[in-house]
């Protein structure tokens, strides 16, 4: 079986990292088991990063953009949410085409 783990990234913050884990988990078990993440810290072949340094630079500050703009130009809660207003397909990775379990 082949799982396929997205995240925001492999080993920065504790969803990430958890995930991380989970991923290693499987691998021990014995189940084929990836990563695609936005911002990839590890030397894992495991780990893919999608999008592009410059494209997720950008994509972030546009959100964080609109945040401030809706909450009046206040930076209270700025960090605290995202919009998820933008992204990158991995519909056309192999990764994602060969997974039985996303």
């Amino acid at each position: 079986m082949k799982v396929l783990i997205i995240s925001t990234s492999d080993l920065h913050g504790g969803a990430a990292i958890a995930t991380y884990r989970l991923m290693e988990a499987l691998v021990v078990a014995g189940v084929d088991a990836s990563m695609v993440v936005r911002d990839k810290r590890s030397d894992n072949s495991r780990v893919t990063a999608v999008g592009g340094e410059l494209r997720n630079k950008w994509s972030f500050v546009r959100e964080r953009a609109e945040i401030f703009a809706r909450n009046r130009f206040s930076r209270r809660n700025l960090f605290d949410v995202s919009v998820a207003n933008s992204g990158v397909s991995i519909t056309s990775l192999p990764q994602f085409r060969e997974a039985d379990v996303v």
